[in-house]
């Protein structure tokens, strides 16, 4: 299928900023610093609806264990417990009902996936595939993806370093078969559960020739059991690959060409149908794209390449059938530099981050019903110039990361997307 961005949205940065500042509906947003009750420097990794943050801060003296924690937007991190005293625990995600999801290395220097509920003074271990009558028994487990049911997609690895995709269903630390044993596919997003059954994972695949293979596994096999079917890539492309499944079951992924542009943002509707992969034209010239995002509204964000080799972000809107209905290019903070998506959610507000005109980073919230505005974050009062939104709650309401203050501390930070 073939597209092109509209330039109506690329607009120079003096009337970007200007529009910004005027346009109704960009209020810019505030950011709420978290602070350092569990550690010197602090990242926020992911934030849900309600503006409950997670994330992970490295030891005061630089080394010490990097501690997990959990935080509201008035009462501060609250340090998550650890496998084993003095080893380093990460959070890297947080479901609407408050699972916190990471990782954490256990007393024998291990890594393994792990969950914390409230008030999570308790850690639990995610455990891996105990093989046969506890032979050839897995030593260690990742966590890749999580639906707000509370499943949980990872990896169960051998002691020899190859994986099997697994989930866990909610509540439980007992791994479910998802694909073949030691095939080193790696799950890349899951679905959300229809009623009583497992939900729907989605992979990616090593086929033994060097590339990848996009596949969907559906519980319909005998007594429930996973059976893995590859999603059929694009006419003409050589392989594809996956990274995202809405709620309607929309597969958003890659497909690499032998021909430019090489590289082409996909989707699937549904998974059994052939991937529809855009050849997108920008200022007349073809260029690589790949996905980034994919909301539960169904539309995309993508990454795309511009002739003089700088990345920047675009929005695909498509509608229930499956039609591309608009592509527009986000705007950039300032002429000649880049911006990168870090956050969609169901709301359609994207947060992307970028260079602005002073060479900082900073982050931007731009809205597809005003495609010319880009709405900059504004430096946190008394910090430093740079900050950044890493990751977009589930309906897109709120937004978490990092801003640097002037003494080169990294503080974590939430905010409420106008």
């Amino acid at each position: 299928m073939n597209a092109f961005i509209r330039k109506g949205s690329f607009l120079p940065a003096v009337a970007l900023f200007a529009a910004s500042i005027h346009a109704p509906g960009a209020a810019a947003a505030s950011l709420t610093n978290l602070g350092h009750n569990a550690g010197a420097q602090c990242v926020a990794s992911d934030v849900n609806d309600s503006g409950i943050a997670a994330g992970a801060c490295s030891a005061p003296n630089g080394t010490g264990p990097t501690v997990a924690w959990v935080a509201n937007g008035s009462g501060g991190e609250f340090a998550l417990a650890p496998l084993a005293t003095g080893r380093s625990c990460s959070a890297s995600g947080i479901s609407n009902n408050g699972l916190v999801i990471g990782g954490c290395v256990d007393a024998s220097g291990v890594g393994f996936a792990v969950t914390w509920t409230a008030p999570g003074t308790t850690v639990v271990k995610l455990l891996p595939l105990s093989g046969l009558l506890g032979l050839g028994a897995d030593v260690s487990t990742d966590l890749e993806a999580f639906n707000e049911h509370g499943d949980l997609a990872g990896s169960s690895i051998s002691g020899g370093g190859n994986s099997t995709s697994v989930i866990w269903k909610a509540g439980s630390t007992t791994p479910v078969t998802v694909s073949s044993p030691g095939d080193n596919c790696v799950p890349v997003d899951i679905a959300e559960p229809v009623g009583t059954a497992n939900p729907e994972v989605v992979l990616d695949c090593p086929n033994g020739t060097g590339v990848t293979k996009a596949v969907v596994a559906t519980p319909t096999g005998l007594l429930g059991a996973y059976l893995m079917t590859t999603l059929a890539p694009a006419p003409g492309a050589s392989y594809c690959v996956a990274q995202s499944i809405n709620v309607s079951l929309r597969i958003m992924g890659s497909c690499i060409f032998p021909t430019a542009p090489t590289s082409r943002v996909a989707f699937w509707q549904p998974p059994s149908t052939t991937a529809v992969a855009l050849s997108i034209t920008y200022n007349g010239v073809a260029v690589n794209t790949s996905g980034a995002f994919l909301n539960d509204l169904g539309n995309i964000v993508f990454e795309f390449q511009t002739v003089d080799g700088k990345s920047n972000a675009a929005y695909m809107a498509i509608n229930a059938g499956g039609t591309v209905t608009a592509i527009d290019a986000i705007p950039v903070l300032a002429t000649g530099r880049t911006v990168h998506a870090t956050g969609f959610g169901a709301s359609d507000l994207v947060v992307v981050v970028g260079h602005n005109a002073d060479d900082h980073m900073q982050s931007a919230v731009w809205n597809p019903v005003f495609p010319a505005v880009l709405s900059p974050v504004p430096p946190f009062s008394g910090g430093g110039p740079s900050n950044a939104l890493l990751a977009v709650s589930k309906s897109g309401n709120q937004a978490a990361g990092v801003v640097e203050d002037s003494a080169h501390v990294a503080d974590p930070v939430v905010t409420s997307l106008p």
